[in-house]
């Protein structure tokens, strides 16, 4: 008896961590132990886990892609081609299924991607975190709006600390979040503040934020023409970014504003929404 409660207990945390990271990655360890049941098969727990991987990673790419498209949300593109200059920044959004829009927030940002191309070449923009592919309301955890494909998270532009040369499709914070442009001395210090007034969550990005890449520095010239670009497009209704760098960078547009202290720190990446 109680090593079926385990077993149970077991299943029930994978199924929700599952489906916490992916959407659907609890639904399709659940078909397996279904398969694993029928078969009537002491399977191995390797050979378990790797038919759930190659499952799971079939149905990505195929028939997950296929019904999400019939229900309104498309892929950003896996891979930046010559034509697309755009991509994941780690290709784990891909993998777990957190990079579905609209498709009209698809086109928009392929449409700036190569604009941005066009006045810095070889730029290739990265995005981050966007939706899951099914249901508006589903949390895309930790965010607090990534639920509606109309949201998407794109990385700053970089440069190499020592010789100033553009970084095209990186950024220092390997998982895309957590690694800081700090306000200058003089400059809001949204962070300081919102800490101040209790709103501990502020910077806990900063736990994941560890680097893998050589040293960086935020690109103020090109990542000021992204966000410019941004702007000008009539569909995207709100930016959102660290008042400090909206300073800095001398952006007027009223779409950039502040997230507000109830969410995160927006001075790692940039925050766009549809209307």
């Amino acid at each position: 008896m109680f090593n079926t409660f385990l077993k149970l207990l077991y299943s029930a945390i994978i199924f929700s961590l599952l489906t916490l990271l992916t959407q659907v990655g609890g639904i399709i360890f659940l078909l397996c132990k279904f398969f694993f049941k029928i078969m009537k098969v002491k399977w191995k727990f390797v050979h378990k886990s790797l038919i759930f991987v190659c499952m799971y990673l079939l149905l990505t790419f195929t028939l997950i892609p296929f019904l999400a498209s019939k229900l309104g949300r498309v892929p950003l593109p896996y891979f930046a081609t010559t034509d697309v200059p755009l991509k994941p920044l780690n290709i784990g959004f891909g993998l777990l299924n957190r990079n579905y829009v609209k498709p009209e927030l698809r086109n928009l940002l392929i449409e700036t991607a190569q604009q941005m191309q066009k006045k810095h070449p070889e730029t290739i923009i990265c995005y981050l975190d966007a939706c899951f592919p099914f249901w508006n309301k589903f949390p895309l955890l930790p965010h607090l709006s990534h639920n509606d494909g109309k949201k998407a998270d794109l990385a700053f532009c970089y440069a190499d600390v020592a010789t100033n040369e553009a970084i095209n499709d990186s950024a220092p914070a390997w998982f895309g979040y957590g690694i800081f442009e700090d306000p200058k001395k003089g400059e809001s210090n949204k962070n300081m503040e919102c800490k101040q007034n209790g709103h501990w969550q502020y910077d806990f990005t900063k736990y994941v934020g560890f680097s893998l890449s050589k040293p960086m520095k935020l690109d103020a010239p090109r990542t000021k023409t992204l966000l410019t670009l941004l702007t000008n497009q009539s569909k995207i209704g709100m930016i959102l970014i660290e008042p400090h760098l909206k300073n800095r960078m001398k952006l007027s547009s009223a779409k950039i504003r502040f997230q507000g202290c109830h969410s995160v720190r927006h001075d790692d990446h940039i925050h766009i929404q549809l209307y």
